[in-house]
């Protein structure tokens, strides 16, 4: 898949998790805003994540989204105006349709989006915070290190990166093993985003890949969640 958007909406009876479901989101070129779409039949009680990555001037803070908390935010090793945004949200009467996140600055951005429902509540999301080791452009992300807290939780990890140009086509191909599910999204200006999840997945069994013409400035974030 290049560029545009993919979603996999899956179901899973794994240990209390009634639903796993993510989207492509959005993205936007040159633009202070992006409208982003969720999977359809969001509840309320559900736990929604929202990824966004690319290019801001502004650097780390320059993206949100209202009614969205932050769960992660940093940049790229390869240049600070390469953004990775993580924002959470609990479902609430949800409008549907299209939510809008803003830049601070112009922005060229890629996101992805993931919806979590638990038959018994969520207690909490840890996160490793922005993971980047990569000291060059390239086609694979580094794996962030995520320890699970018990064998039910549920586990995203969550991918993004910029080119150096602004001009190439790309997407990501979550290939990770022993996920329910993948999502994602890319433009022609070089920037991608995308998320899998999956239960007690401690870590990627195979590497993250970008899929497309142009290497990117890899950066993300895993996240543990943990039933009532």
């Amino acid at each position: 898949m290049f560029g545009g958007s993919h979603q996999q909406n899956v179901p899973a009876s794994l240990a209390f998790w009634a639903a796993l479901g993510g989207g492509g989101g959005g993205s936007t070129t040159n633009s202070t805003s992006m409208l982003v779409s969720f999977p359809s039949g969001v509840q309320d009680g559900d736990l929604m994540f929202l990824f966004a990555a690319g290019s801001c001037s502004a650097g780390a803070g320059c993206v949100s989204s209202a009614g969205f908390t932050t769960a992660a935010e940093g940049a790229g090793g390869m240049s600070a105006s390469h953004v990775f945004w993580a924002g959470t949200r609990i479902a609430d009467s949800e409008p549907g349709g299209f939510y809008t996140v803003t830049f601070s600055a112009a922005a060229w951005m890629a996101s992805a989006t993931v919806v979590l429902r638990s038959t018994t509540g969520v207690k909490m999301v840890a996160n490793t915070g922005v993971y980047n080791t990569a000291s060059s452009y390239g086609t694979v992300f580094p794996s962030a290190p995520l320890a699970i807290a018990t064998p039910l939780d549920a586990t995203i990890y969550a991918y993004g990166g910029q080119d150096a140009t602004l001009a190439g086509l790309n997407s990501v191909d979550m290939e990770f093993s022993g996920l329910s599910g993948q999502a994602g999204s890319g433009n022609a200006s070089g920037s991608c985003a995308g998320a899998g999840w999956g239960v007690n997945v401690p870590a990627p069994g195979t590497p993250v890949l970008v899929s497309g013409t142009t290497q990117v400035d890899p950066v993300g974030v895993a996240l543990d969640v943990v039933p009532n």
